[in-house]
């Protein structure tokens, strides 16, 4: 099933890996309780104005974060739509076998999922971007 996007009512995540983040994977330190926080309050408001579905780029870090708090809001208060874009298959496999994991729960709970290579390239990541960038734009 793919979901319809509609750009007016969208908005995109990605940002910074765990190792540009001032708790690097570390989330039970205060400042990423607080960074998640404050990204909850932002989406809700987004939500709150007009936005219902929200594409991830499902990297490490701020991608992966802020889909799971879209996910936490989804079951506790809001009807939104949450689709992965993945920029290329087995872009986790050289990723440590828990952040796999959590990379695997949140793609199945995602409502779509939007694959744009089959393998890894150079460029993957950008065009990645640039796709969801056509989209809408990033929160």
């Amino acid at each position: 099933m793919f979901i319809n996007i509609i750009k007016a009512e969208t908005a995109c995540l990605t940002g910074h890996r765990p190792r540009s983040l001032p708790w690097g994977y570390e989330e039970s330190k205060e400042s990423c309780k607080k960074f998640k926080e404050k990204c909850k309050e932002v989406f809700s408001g987004a939500i709150r104005y007009v936005i219902n579905t929200f594409l991830t780029g499902m990297a490490e870090g701020f991608d992966m974060i802020g889909a799971e708090i879209l996910i936490e809001l989804r079951k506790t208060h809001y009807h939104i739509k949450i689709v992965a874009v993945v920029p290329c298959l087995g872009q986790e496999l050289k990723w440590k076998p828990q952040q796999q994991k959590r990379y695997h729960h949140i793609l199945e709970q995602c409502d779509d999922k939007i694959i744009l290579c089959k393998h890894y390239t150079a460029n993957c990541m950008n065009e990645r971007n640039l796709y969801m960038l056509k989209i809408q734009v990033f929160v």
